[in-house]
């Protein structure tokens, strides 16, 4: 192709790919912890693929990346919220779950929220005040109270070919675990009180607390002041003007997945003890893009790959590599490896047994293909 504009067609075309909302959902599944069973010895299966379907279909979509958060923090609270929006909870049901431990799922909850929307260690302070950021030990069940309030269930899904696939067995004594009937797990609101558990020990419970946020960052006003925040606004918090975190973070990972090095260069952390940006104004300026695009992932892609940095070459000069020997200031293109699943795509690809079905239950260790 010897157009003037072949790259930027080029773009266009793998950003309209199915497989995009594949690749690009695959590293959001990695922060959602998402998997197919639920951890802990028993490591139990679980049917919680229609919300990595989900994940694929909004990346595809390029469903504005507040739509994306808001829904999958309070998709079953939103008016008129449908099967999708309850279906986009799933995201909190990840956890590692064991019902005898109930309170280290919750826990795992609120360090998820810290590390993928705001980049800090907010499990830090489970036990005690934060020991390096502003976040103290209350603030922490302030937190943990938004999800205390809630329950993980069963949602079955209306109009799914029962017949599909469950052709799965069970191996592995693990047969009385098995979900049955085409289903999903989703997050639904169960109001109960929150108390602060004195150096983390829930046999240890202390005061009573309400869902609230840390006073490090600033407040949003909640929808009922007369109420405590819900999820909501939980999720609106999130996705303030007024918070500098959440655009910052997340637009650092995209850079990361292009580039290979953050800006920030530990991805989930942003804390106080973190290194300062390799560079501070360009961070600060993609964060305003992308949010003045709307939160577009798919637009904020495009704009970096179609940068001169994105498309020099990965040989470095000999100046380049005596006046930027680290490649900080992005003298040439860092060579960039492919992950383990990406050259297991690749080998199958070549020979031609690629299979490029999408969507429908995964494949488990614990499941066997009847013959």
């Amino acid at each position: 192709d010897r157009r003037p504009d072949r790259w930027e067609r080029l773009v266009d075309r793998l950003l309209a790919s199915p497989q995009f909302g594949e690749r690009w959902g695959r590293h959001w599944l990695d922060l959602a912890r998402y998997a197919d069973s639920s951890g802990y010895e028993a490591d139990t299966p679980r049917q919680i693929w229609p919300y990595r379907d989900w994940v694929i279909d909004a990346w595809n979509a390029d469903m504005p990346f507040e739509q994306f958060v808001t829904e999958q923090l309070a998709g079953d609270l939103l008016p008129g919220a449908g099967v999708s929006q309850k279906i986009a909870t799933g995201f909190q049901c990840n956890v590692i779950y064991d019902r005898g431990v109930r309170y280290e799922a919750i826990v795992d909850q609120v360090q998820t929220v810290g590390s993928v929307f705001l980049g800090l260690t907010l499990g830090c302070a489970q036990c005690h005040t934060h020991k390096t950021d502003p976040v103290s030990h209350e603030e922490f069940y302030r937190l943990y109270a938004f999800f205390n309030e809630t329950v993980m269930e069963r949602f079955p899904l209306p109009g799914f070919d029962p017949g599909y696939r469950d052709g799965l067995v069970v191996a592995k004594d693990k047969k009385a675990d098995r979900p049955s009937g085409p289903a999903t797990l989703v997050l639904k609101s169960a109001p109960q009180p929150t108390h602060i558990f004195e150096q983390g020990d829930p046999a240890q419970p202390g005061p009573k607390v309400a869902t609230g946020f840390p006073a490090i960052l600033p407040v949003r006003d909640v929808r009922s002041p007369a109420a405590a925040p819900s999820r909501i606004d939980l999720a609106g918090w999130i996705l303030s003007d007024q918070n500098p975190l959440t655009d910052r973070v997340t637009v650092n990972r995209v850079w990361q997945r292009l580039f290979g090095r953050g800006l920030v260069e530990t991805e989930n952390d942003f804390g106080m003890q973190t290194p300062s940006p390799l560079h501070l104004e360009l961070l600060d300026h993609l964060a305003a893009r992308f949010v003045s695009d709307g939160w577009s992932i798919k637009r904020m892609l495009k704009y970096l790959v179609t940068s001169r940095a994105f498309q020099q070459s990965s040989r470095a000069g000999e100046s380049a590599r005596q006046i930027d020997p680290t490649n900080r200031f992005l003298s040439h293109m860092p060579v960039r490896r492919l992950g383990a699943d990406a050259i297991r795509d690749s080998i199958l690809a070549t020979s031609g047994q690629l299979d490029l079905k999408m969507y429908g239950p995964g494949v488990n260790v614990y499941y066997t293909t009847k013959t």
